[in-house]
Order: C-alpha cells, then structure tokens, then sequence
C-alpha cells in the first residue's frame, strides 16, 4: 500500500544520501523512478558518480602532493614540484 510504497522511498533517499547525493538530487532520482524513468535516474546517477569520481581524483593529487613533500622532509631533501 502507501505506506510501503513510502518506506521504499525513504530508504532508497536513504542511499541516495549516503551515496553523496545532495537532497535536491536524491529527490530527483526517486521521483523519475517512481515515475518508472529508470533511464532518466540512471542517467542522473551517473552525472551524480562523475563528479565524485573527478572530486576522489582532485583529492589523490593532493595526497600525492603531501606524501611527497612529506618524503623530502623525512629524507632532508630539499622539495621542489614533482609535476
């Protein structure tokens, strides 16, 4: 009934959440595919991974960045930008 059809929704909001959505996208996702747009909300989820993907990227450079400097600190070398 409504009452499942509802839980359904707030947990799929749910994972849509924790999977980084903001709630303007996780509420998106569940009305097209409430709406039975499943290649809409694919395609939304999907815009929604890339940025994550590119923000993960964004955030390895940084690491990389910090390990090497912490490389030439620990080694007493002087550190210039490896790239």
């Amino acid at each position: 009934g409504r009452d499942a059809l509802e839980l359904v929704k707030s947990t799929l909001q749910e994972a849509l959440l924790d999977a980084g959505c903001d709630a303007k996208t996780a509420d998106t996702v569940a009305v097209l595919l409430e709406a039975g747009l499943r290649e809409e909300a694919y395609q939304a989820l999907t815009a929604h991974r890339k940025g994550l993907l590119a923000a993960v990227h964004e955030e390895q450079k940084k690491l990389a960045c910090l390990d090497y400097l912490l490389y030439c600190l620990r080694n007493g070398q002087e550190a210039a930008h490896p790239w």
